[in-house]
């Protein structure tokens, strides 16, 4: 099912004429939803990991930064955003050519389809966006309890080993029951003598880097 938001009727109509193609193909997408965004807005989201609600991280700032410069430099351009979840939601830079729009769209429907039958995806379902927004409320609890400063150090230095994750754990889907040497935030917690908000945090940043949004 496609539904869409800030795009004209022609383009609303081209999206459902690609649901229909990519159905006769043998795809199977699941519902999608394409909504049009400015290109700042766009940035901001993509900054984010492509959701709307994250935990605070200078990073996400210096990505904001980095997008918007190669934007303004004609180095690079976003034409889109895909993230996971359900419905799988497809942000669009609204300044796109409807020719490309087009073919974003085209392009969208072949994630959606992985993300309906990859196992590395499956069971996720819509829990990806309501975690994030739990996590960000989490870290603002301990930023109220132990301070900015001594958060966003931590984060900063956890944001990296997300990165470090046993890709055959999260496969199984046994990343939260089991750890590894190649996972090193599982050995954090395994092992590290860590602060109860320290350990907290780890958590987090470990949930969310087994969560998985796309960025094209």
């Amino acid at each position: 099912m496609i539904e869409t938001i800030g795009l004209g009727p022609d383009l609303k109509r081209a999206a459902e004429t690609l649901e229909t193609t990519a159905l006769e193909a043998g795809l199977r997408p699941g519902p999608v939803r394409f909504q049009a965004l400015p290109s700042r807005e766009l940035h901001a989201l993509a900054a984010r990991g492509g959701y709307p609600r994250r935990h605070r991280s200078w990073r996400f700032g210096a990505e904001f930064h980095r997008l918007e410069r190669a934007r303004r430099h004609g180095a690079s351009r976003l034409l889109e955003l895909v993230t996971f979840g359900e419905p799988t939601i497809a942000s669009l830079d609204a300044g796109n050519h409807p020719a490309e729009q087009r073919l974003v769209m085209a392009h969208v429907l072949g994630h959606a389809d992985l993300f309906a039958h990859s196992r590395w995806f499956a069971g996720l379902g819509t829990q990806v966006a309501e975690l994030l927004a739990s996590n960000a409320a989490r870290v603002e609890a301990w930023v109220e309890e132990v301070g900015a400063r001594a958060v966003e150090s931590l984060l900063d230095r956890l944001h990296p080993l997300s990165e470090l994750l046993d890709p055959d754990l999260v496969l199984a889907g046994r990343l939260r029951t089991a750890t590894s040497p190649a996972d090193v935030l599982g050995l954090l917690l395994q092992r590290a003598e860590l602060e109860p908000w320290e350990r907290d945090l780890v958590r987090i940043v470990r949930d969310e880097a087994d969560r998985k949004s796309t960025r094209l």
